[in-house]
């Protein structure tokens, strides 16, 4: 969590303070959700409730900025039969030590329904932030090391950023918050020598994003195959 005088970054704990939180509201059937005449629409899955976006509309001036960390929560709220690579393929890829790690993330299957309806509704609030004019940041937090952030670009165009944003969110914007925007952030003569080169456009399908091929810092070309194997990864 990124702050200064000017700046405040506000993780995704703002709409679900914890995984506990997370899971109780999972709980919540979706005969409960739909049926119920009680039932506030703030409560249902179709859509974030209006009140909640009118503060970020009034704040998008105070420097507010979110840093969803989405694909994580992704993570915990997976029904524990859904295997991890149906939606992260770098689940695979994980040394034998990280196995257990990662597999242990996650939830009852039996509330499968529930889970999903929660996912929904937190690309739904992703999508309104941005078009509300919240800049969002990519951030990971603990999930599958070195893959997850590739996740949290997919799920933000899944949300309905453009594959252009998804990127922007982890490069430029970024750069911005941390007031670093003159040394990184873009491909520009005098700027750090700190990229990736991929095999495919990720403009196209923003999956394309996993496809590196190799890795520039501080000027010195890797292979990117070579590096994950240096980590135990396979590439």
């Amino acid at each position: 969590m990124l702050r200064d005088k000017s700046q405040t970054t506000v993780q995704f704990a703002l709409v679900a303070s914890s995984a506990s939180d997370q899971r109780n509201s999972a709980r919540l059937r979706r005969s409960e959700i739909l049926t119920d005449p009680d039932t506030k629409v703030k409560n249902r899955a179709d859509t974030p409730p209006p009140e909640f976006l009118a503060g970020p509309r009034r704040n998008t001036n105070h420097g507010t900025v979110i840093d969803p960390t989405i694909a994580v929560l992704e993570l915990l709220l997976r029904p524990m039969n859904m295997p991890i690579e149906s939606f992260e393929p770098g689940a695979t890829k994980v040394p034998p030590e990280l196995v257990v790690q990662v597999n242990k993330k996650g939830e009852s299957a039996e509330e499968a329904e529930g889970l999903r309806m929660v996912l929904d509704v937190l690309l739904k609030i992703i999508a309104g932030l941005h078009r509300a004019g919240v800049p969002i940041v990519a951030g990971t937090d603990v999930g599958v090391p070195g893959h997850t952030l590739h996740r949290e670009l997919e799920l933000y165009v899944k949300a309905g950023l453009t594959p252009l944003e998804a990127i922007q969110a982890a490069t430029i914007t970024l750069a911005r918050v941390m007031k670093l925007e003159n040394e990184v952030g873009t491909i520009e003569a005098g700027k750090r020598a700190d990229l990736i080169i991929l095999d495919a456009n990720p403009l196209d399908n923003i999956s394309n994003i996993r496809k590196v091929k190799f890795v520039i810092t501080q000027g010195r070309l890797f292979d990117s195959a070579k590096l994950w194997e240096s980590v135990g990864f396979k590439p």
